[in-house]
């Protein structure tokens, strides 16, 4: 994977294409096989739904659209959304349906994204802070 200029925030997609596709084509190779997670994540097999997923989620974080997704089991959901999110720079608010899906996002995933994921892709810190529980989800009853 080229090594790109890390720039806080996504650029505007209008006027920044250059630096969008670079980042995009970051997100297709992190997902790729032999790319960053496949070395930092023991066990991962590149999935094609989970790519294309991420590259929704990329598309629209870089166009600043609203994108509803759903996947099935296996997918690699948390993922899918995490590492675009990462790659583009911006901030990212999870809510979970259920406490156990709460805890395997807290307390799993979010340590392999942001202890290996992040380390593998080169994205600098600080990293994201960080709260789990119902009363500090923002979204309420929905």
């Amino acid at each position: 994977m080229p090594a790109m200029k890390w720039v806080p925030e996504m650029p505007d997609a209008a006027g920044a294409g250059g630096e969008v596709d670079a980042r995009r084509r970051a997100v297709a190779d992190a997902f790729a096989a032999g790319g960053p997670l496949s070395a930092a994540v023991a066990g991962f097999s590149p999935r094609s739904a989970q790519q294309e997923m991420a590259l929704a989620v990329f598309d629209a974080i870089a166009t600043r659209s609203t994108l509803v997704a759903e996947a099935g089991t296996g997918t690699g959901k948390t993922m899918a959304y995490l590492v675009p999110a990462l790659l583009a720079g911006g901030k990212v608010l999870v809510c979970a349906g259920t406490k156990t899906l709460q805890d395997q996002i807290f307390g799993i995933v979010l340590v392999v994204v942001l202890l290996l994921v992040v380390a593998a892709l080169g994205i600098p810190g600080p990293f994201p802070r960080m709260s789990a529980g119902m009363s500090t989800c923002m979204a309420g009853n929905i």
